[in-house]
């Protein structure tokens, strides 16, 4: 008897064709998606190169456009560029110039992508000084204290600036250690064998899948403007502690509130840790070094017994032991809080965008003048100064 052959399945032809239509829509629809981005503000920041032993120091491609909006309905649109050393400033910085220098560091306050640079706090200064001096800033977004020091020991190498002011806000502290946050080209403290710490570079090298996807403005609007990956990253956190549905992390002063022993005794170190490599980065004497400490926004904003209500949590604390250790080693701190209430109680007019909670165009302006009234500055440009109004 013969044996018949094993059957064979055979493909439908009907499947394929429904399998094709639907890939070539889904395709053609995700290509009009991407059509009507590109033509909207969806935000592109500046990009960086590879950071590691042979390129230490983080800085953005130089000579790059940007542009800057946020959330779904694009806010605070701006453009801007970063100057021919990588950083995101209106004007070339230049080592052979002779004129005064007053370096200010810091992170995404002082990066400012949200504004034109002329509202920004070095910008004002800048322009208050005209071509008598200079004021050249290193930031980025997300920088905390540890990093400070990295660009301040790069700014001592190449420009020689004559002082240096650092702006420090809440999550400066705990995130300047390794243990709580290591991001990609920042320098982080991490323990030593001794128990001290020391600084340690996180390399960072550009994805190609990360380089492809910064050429799509759908992707980029759903990353920078909507942060969907930040949402999906807290929602799996939150899934593996099993957080209780509802219950949400407090923050008081746009960092969290939470005043674990941990976590106060780690940022205590990062303090110490910061002031003790604060001289031999720097080269420059306390009275030549400046603090801008942020206050508790909104907190601020309400009565002192508003106020004093939240005084135990992180960022107050935080912001006492701070003061209390650059006082003590001989530096000045400008505390922006009683400036920023001031001028509230006076204007009604806040600080901050209603929809970004980084200094808007008056913060700004309160800080610069808090600068440009520091003795640092009377002392770095004696002959040039003239008074504010």
């Amino acid at each position: 008897m013969p044996v018949s052959p094993p059957s064979r399945t055979r493909s439908n032809p009907k499947v394929s064709v429904r399998l094709t239509a639907l890939f070539l829509g889904i395709l053609f629809s995700v290509l009009v998606v991407e059509g009507v981005f590109r033509l909207l503000p969806v935000a592109k920041g500046p990009t960086a190169g590879p950071i590691n032993a042979e390129h230490p120091i983080f800085r953005f491609t130089p000579n790059s456009e940007y542009q800057w909006s946020v959330g779904w309905r694009f806010a605070l649109v701006n453009h801007g560029r970063t100057n021919n050393a990588g950083f995101v400033n209106d004007q070339d910085y230049d080592a052979k110039d002779p004129r005064p220098l007053l370096a200010v560091i810091g992170d995404s306050y002082v990066e400012a992508l949200m504004l034109p640079y002329p509202e920004t706090l070095h910008g004002r200064v800048q322009k208050f000084l005209g071509e008598q001096g200079r004021v050249y800033s290193f930031a980025a977004s997300g920088a905390p204290l540890s990093q400070y020091l990295a660009w301040a020991d790069d700014a001592r190498a190449r420009y020689a600036p004559q002082g240096m002011i650092f702006v420090v806000v809440g999550n400066d502290f705990d995130e300047s250690v390794a243990k709580y946050k290591t991001a990609p080209g920042f320098h982080h403290f991490i323990e030593n064998n001794d128990g001290g710490l020391s600084l340690q570079l996180y390399d960072y090298a550009p994805t190609l899948l990360r380089k492809t996807l910064r050429h799509s403005a759908l992707a980029r609007y759903l990353v920078s403007n909507l942060h969907a990956d930040t949402a999906l990253k807290m929602l799996w956190q939150r899934r593996m502690r099993s957080t209780p549905a509802g219950e949400t992390e407090r923050y008081v002063g746009n960092t969290a509130a939470d005043v674990a022993d941990d976590r106060l005794r780690d940022s205590e170190r990062a303090i110490r840790a910061f002031f003790d490599e604060l001289p031999r980065r720097t080269a420059l004497p306390p009275g030549r070094i400046f603090f801008l400490l942020d206050g508790v926004r909104p907190e601020l904003y309400g009565s002192d017994e508003d106020l004093n209500a939240v005084n135990g949590n992180y960022f107050p604390r935080m912001r006492r032991r701070f003061m209390e250790e650059a006082r003590s080693r001989g530096y000045s701190v400008a505390d922006l809080q009683p400036l920023f209430i001031a001028d509230y109680r006076k204007n009604g007019a806040r600080f901050e965008f209603s929809e970004d909670a980084h200094w808007n165009a008056l913060g700004h302006q309160v800080a610069s003048e808090a600068i440009m009234r520091s003795r640092l500055f009377k002392a770095l440009f004696t002959n040039i100064a003239k008074p504010l109004n």
